[in-house]
């Protein structure tokens, strides 16, 4: 959706999908967000890896920060009531930033998780 030509006359309806579609990926990633942390499987790897308590909390802060950044995202179009390219640009921008985000925040919590459950103890050649 953030890829296309929007005109004057699509953009209220183009708006209202938009901001549900933000609205439906929010609520997918709080879920998301839950599942990690209350109780869920991060608890776990810091019992057994109690070294990456540091690490689970960095992670944890970066939930807060995912979710605050896609919260503004959604504030701005709510406020953007007629078509303005520049706020619409920065907008797309502030999205793929923090898909960005997302995708180095699922890397780092799968090296946690690897380092955590996969050992390696090497082999003889």
């Amino acid at each position: 959706m953030m890829n296309c030509d929007v005109t004057v006359e699509d953009y209220p309806k183009w708006r209202l999908d938009f901001l549900w579609l933000l609205r439906d990926f929010s609520n997918a990633l709080q879920r998301h967000f839950d599942l990690e942390e209350e109780g869920g499987f991060m608890n776990d790897v810091v019992r057994l890896a109690p070294q990456h308590l540091p690490a689970v909390q960095r992670l944890e802060a970066q939930h807060r920060t995912i979710t605050a950044n896609l919260n503004q995202v959604i504030d701005a179009l709510k406020t953007m009531e007629s078509l303005d390219n520049a706020t619409m640009q920065n907008a797309c921008k502030d999205v793929d930033n923090l898909l960005i985000l997302l995708a180095e925040h699922e890397a780092a919590e799968g090296d946690i998780l690897e380092t955590t459950y996969l050992l390696d103890y090497g082999g003889g050649d």
